[in-house]
């Protein structure tokens, strides 16, 4: 697997639990998937950051809760779905995305600094999304998958953030039991990402710095 494929992979394996987010409290409860973001593997876990319904502010899961999500991510890699890409006009974006303040913003930014103009959206059965990159062709590329934790962010702009983690390995590896476990452990700790204003700029774009 090249770095690019398994950067995809990993990018779609949060694809896959933030729509297993949405479905899981959907009926009940608002769901809103914040700013999509690229998590390297070497961080032990992909994230997808999410803010829940004001109601679940005091709500702590349970490990049965993260078994839930996980038999819910379970279920869309059995259905091998695809991961068809759509290229939009932000107009089409900004309606599919007419319930989420959040993704409107993001596709207003994705569309100005896209040379087309266009805004690149995935399709996964009755699941739209956005993507930071390519994704994989379909769910069931993925194989062993875990969601591995739900951690509390504090406030943010959109209300109480929280970041979802989760663990997998594509269709063609296998990690024994005991691997996994530890693996698991690892994914359960709070990926930490820099905040915009804390990205370090690449060199050539800081500041000269003159000895004395």
């Amino acid at each position: 697997m090249t770095e690019g494929d398994a950067k995809a992979y990993w990018r779609s394996c949060s694809a896959l639990l933030g729509q297993v987010l949405e479905t899981a409290f959907k009926e009940d409860f608002t769901v809103e998937l914040l700013s999509t973001m690229d998590v390297e593997a070497t961080a032990g876990a992909f994230c997808c950051d999410v803010v829940l319904d004001p109601q679940l502010d005091s709500w702590t899961p349970s490990e049965e809760s993260l078994r839930s999500l996980t038999r819910g991510a379970q279920q869309l890699i059995h259905q091998d779905l695809a991961w068809e890409p759509l290229v939009v006009v932000p107009s089409v974006a900004l309606e599919v995305f007419s319930h989420s303040r959040c993704k409107q913003e993001e596709v207003k930014q994705k569309a100005s600094q896209s040379p087309t103009g266009t805004v690149m959206l995935h399709r996964c059965g009755d699941h739209v999304l956005l993507s930071a990159g390519p994704l994989v062709g379909r769910t069931g590329l993925c194989s062993q998958y875990d969601v591995t934790a739900l951690h509390s962010l504090g406030e943010g702009p959109w209300g109480l953030q929280r970041r979802a983690q989760g663990l997998s390995l594509p269709l063609q590896m296998e990690a024994h039991h005991t691997v996994w476990r530890k693996l698991k452990q690892r994914a359960g700790r709070l990926v930490e990402m820099p905040k915009p204003e804390e990205v370090t700029p690449p060199a050539s774009e800081q500041p000269a710095t003159t000895s004395a």
